[in-house]
């Protein structure tokens, strides 16, 4: 009973699903905002830097979270079992980036840049890139 299929939905529902919208939330939330504080020169460090950073910790986190989502789907004839669901991972989490970057150009103060875009991609394929690195190995573990 403690493993029915609707108790697990709800699990995955409340541990996958949830936290990956949440974060969505924040983000979309965050690229509403007029402006965004750059606290850059005052750590020493140039404000692009900071900015870059910020949309790769950002969107590296939604990469994870997506995985968790994907990785209890079924699998595609692009993905097995053997592995985590990279592409669509990589793929979701740009097309979202994508879409971050146009709702800015709605925002008021703000404008999309393909190199805001850039960095959140670099996000992305760091955190797919540690996630490959972690399922090979658990696989020889």
């Amino acid at each position: 009973m403690n493993n029915s299929p609707a108790r697990q939905r709800a699990q995955n529902l409340l541990f996958n699903w949830v936290p990956m919208i949440l974060w969505m939330a924040l983000v979309f939330w965050l690229s509403s905002q007029p402006k965004i504080p750059r606290p850059g020169r005052e750590m020493g460090l140039s404000d692009e830097l900071v900015a870059y950073a910020a949309h790769a910790f950002l969107f590296g986190v939604l990469a994870l979270l997506v995985w968790r989502v994907l990785r209890d789907r079924p699998h595609t004839m692009l993905e097995s079992p053997a592995r985590p669901p990279l592409l669509g991972t990589v793929l979701l989490s740009a097309l979202y980036a994508v879409t971050d970057e146009v709702h800015q150009l709605s925002t008021p103060g703000r404008q999309a840049s393909v190199a805001d875009w850039l960095a959140d991609l670099v996000g992305i394929l760091i955190a797919t890139y540690l996630l490959t690195r972690r399922a090979r190995q658990r696989g020889r573990g």
